[in-house]
Formats: structure tokens, C-alpha cells, sequence
């Protein structure tokens, strides 16, 4: 009675519940149940279904149970073996005439043609409604996965791993690159915020210090750059008796009016007369603050980021269990730079708590463009540290 209330329930819940994520957990767990009207349930399923997911898990499972009974019926046919023919049983009583129209069973919404019992959940026709179902805890147990070489796999670092050739799983090189690859980034940063400090030291120095002396523009440039140009003075001051030159960035307006040999004011520390800047310019680098703020801003957050990442992953593979997981769809696409990306859905069930858990997972397999991509229901390895926690490898 237990596994027929199971079932009239799993059925309601495939039929007739709003969120493909639980239809899709009841198929998983309909089709370990030995009765032929999960095999028409599973077709109608298939046919009827609003999401493509779960019609595409409905048929494949449809096929399983089609294939699988085929091969109990061959093997019960098989020569030199007796077979009981079970006796029939006594026909069910009903309240009301069998008839051949169709009709939709009150309990799970599944249709009919004739007879008098819901095929779908074994409902009688004529039974009303039942309350609504319980929510459905499912059950606890875990799941030992088998390592094997049909496994699919995403990221071939995992492979030997998931195939029961290595021990432990191979550290994944791309984010220690990652990690890597930031470090000069962030000297040079670090170099910025160096410079910056510098001209702002400078600057107060010769706002609180400094003395004007005279001195001319001996010449002038332009630096360009890839999307704008900088302007430069260089000009030549005389202090106690000794000859100095500086030179100093300024605004094109500045650049333009400047002529050389024009006459010039130098602020100049008398500690250290060659450090100077045109008397009329001594402004904090504001560019090189709001450049060093934004380059040490994106530099270091994609740092720790990766460096995150990192630490998060190598949680998961010292952590992690490997559990058994199955594709529910796979997809392909070829990407700008030519390479094969390769989409997997995938289930799996969380083994704290039995817990459906429908994952995505994209990579790159160009050895995969000339083959077929891993067909519904075949099996994944999913490491698993907790529900906001996993990766299929």
C-alpha cells in the first residue's frame, strides 16, 4: 500500500506541479518502480509536457523501460527454461459501467481512453479528488560513485581521477595562472601609487618651502600616446651659483602660449634646489591619484578574486566527496575564436539529504567537435561539498 500511495503521489506530482525542478526529481524517482503504468506515464509525459527538460528526461526514461522490458520478455521466452503462467486475477469492482470514451482522471489530470482506473496513478475513474499531497521530504541516503571510463568529463585535468587511475584529482593550472598572471600588474601598481606619493610629497614640500627664482623655457614636447597626447616644458634655472634644468607636464593651453626662451617663475627648495616645478603649476598630479586609485582598484580586485577562486576550489577538492551524477541535456556551440564549448545540465542528488540538485556546467572540448556530445542520463562525477558547494568534473 505504501509503494501504491507513493506512486498515485509521484504521479500527481509529474501531472500536475508548477516547477519543473520537482517534476523533474519525481521522474528520477518514479522510475524505480516496477509497474507498467509508469511506462505510459512516462510516454504521455513525454509527449505533453510545457518544459523541454522534462519531456526530453521523460522520454529517455520512457526508452530505458521500453528496452528493459523487451529484454525481460526475451529472457523469459529463452529455450530450456519453464515458465509459470501466473493466474489471471479477479477483475476489480467498480461503482460504475466500464466505458470506451476518454476521460481525465480527478486525481492526477492524466488522460484516459476507457476502462474504469487511471493508468497513470491507479486512481479509480470515479473517485473524487484527493486532498492535495504532503510536501515530499526526500529521502536520506548516500550515493557511492563508481569510478569508470564512460564517465563523461568536462575538464580532462579530472579524467585519470574520475576514471580510477589517480589517487587524488589533478590541480586544475588555470587558476594559479590566473594568480600568477596578475602579480606583474600589480607592481606596476604598485609603482603608480609610488610615483603619485612622490609628486604629492613634492608638491607640499615646495607649497610649504619653496622659493621663486627665475628661469626659461629652453624647449618643448609632445608624448603620444595611444589615445591621447602629453605636453611637456623643459626649462633651465640658475641657484647659488649653480645651473639646474627641469622639465614638467602641463595643459596644452600652457603648451601652446609657451615660447622658448620666454621668461619663467621656478619654485625650487633651497635644501635641494634640483627639485623644482614652474611656479604657476605646482598642482598635485591628479591624473596619476585617479589613475593609480582605478589601476590598483581593477588589478587587485581581479587578484583576490582568482586568489578566492582558488582557495575555493582547492577547498572543494581537499573537502569534497565524489557522488554520481547524470546529464539531462547537452549542447555545443563553436565560439569566435573557433573553439568547441560544450553545455552539460546536470542531476544529481545531495547526499546529506537526498535533496534534487540541477547543475550547468560549460567548457571547452574541441576534441568533441567531430563527436557526439554525452547523451541524457549518462553518468557525470559531481564533487560535492555542500549544496552551494560542487563542481562536475
Amino acid at each position: 500500500m505504501a509503494d501504491t500511495a507513493r506512486l498515485k503521489q509521484l504521479a500527481q506530482t509529474i501531472l500536475k506541479d508548477p516547477k519543473p525542478a520537482a517534476r523533474l526529481e519525481a521522474l528520477l524517482e518514479i522510475r524505480q518502480f516496477d509497474d507498467p503504468r509508469v511506462t505510459d506515464l512516462l510516454r504521455h509525459v513525454s509527449q505533453k509536457d510545457r518544459d523541454a527538460r522534462v519531456r526530453d528526461l521523460a522520454g529517455n526514461l520512457y526508452v530505458k523501460k521500453k528496452v528493459a522490458t523487451m529484454q525481460s520478455a526475451d529472457e523469459s521466452a529463452a529455450p530450456g527454461l519453464s515458465v509459470e503462467t501466473p493466474a489471471p486475477e479477479s477483475p476489480r469492482k467498480v461503482s460504475a459501467p466500464v466505458r470506451s470514451d476518454t476521460w481525465t482522471c480527478a486525481a492526477c489530470g492524466g488522460e484516459n481512453s476507457g476502462g474504469s482506473i487511471c493508468r497513470f496513478c491507479g486512481s479509480e475513474r470515479y473517485a473524487a479528488a484527493p486532498d492535495a499531497a504532503p510536501a515530499y521530504a526526500p529521502p536520506v541516503h548516500e550515493e557511492t560513485f563508481q569510478p569508470g571510463e564512460d564517465v563523461f568529463v568536462m575538464n580532462l585535468e579530472y579524467a585519470a581521477f574520475v576514471a580510477g587511475r589517480a589517487r587524488r584529482p589533478r590541480s586544475v593550472a588555470g587558476l594559479a595562472c590566473g594568480v600568477l598572471f596578475m602579480l606583474p600588474f600589480l607592481v606596476i601598481g604598485a609603482m603608480v601609487i609610488g610615483l603619485a606619493l612622490r609628486d604629492i610629497s613634492i608638491s607640499q614640500a615646495l607649497a610649504a618651502r619653496g622659493i621663486i627664482t627665475p628661469g626659461t623655457i629652453a624647449d618643448k614636447r609632445i608624448s603620444s600616446g595611444d589615445d591621447s597626447d602629453t605636453y611637456y616644458l623643459y626649462f633651465e634655472y640658475a641657484y647659488n651659483g649653480g645651473s639646474y634644468s627641469g622639465e614638467q607636464s602641463v595643459a596644452y593651453e600652457v603648451y601652446r602660449d609657451a615660447e622658448r626662451g620666454a621668461r619663467v617663475d621656478v619654485l625650487l627648495l633651497p635644501e635641494n634646489p634640483g627639485v623644482a616645478k614652474l611656479a604657476a603649476h605646482n598642482d598635485p598630479p591628479t591624473f596619476l591619484i585617479v589613475f593609480a586609485i582605478l589601476w590598483n582598484g581593477i588589478c587587485w580586485t581581479v587578484a583576490i578574486g582568482m586568489f578566492s577562486a582558488s582557495q575555493r576550489h582547492g577547498r572543494l577538492m581537499r573537502e569534497g566527496r565524489l557522488i554520481p551524477g547524470e546529464v539531462t541535456i547537452a549542447s555545443a556551440r563553436t565560439d569566435s575564436d573557433d573553439d568547441y564549448i560544450v553545455t552539460v545540465e546536470y542531476a544529481f542528488r545531495a547526499p546529506d539529504d537526498g535533496t534534487l540538485i540541477i547543475g550547468k556546467q560549460s567548457g571547452t572540448r574541441n576534441d568533441l567537435k567531430r563527436e557526439r556530445l554525452p547523451r541524457q542520463g549518462a553518468p557525470v562525477a559531481v564533487m560535492y561539498r555542500n549544496k552551494n558547494h560542487y563542481l562536475m568534473l
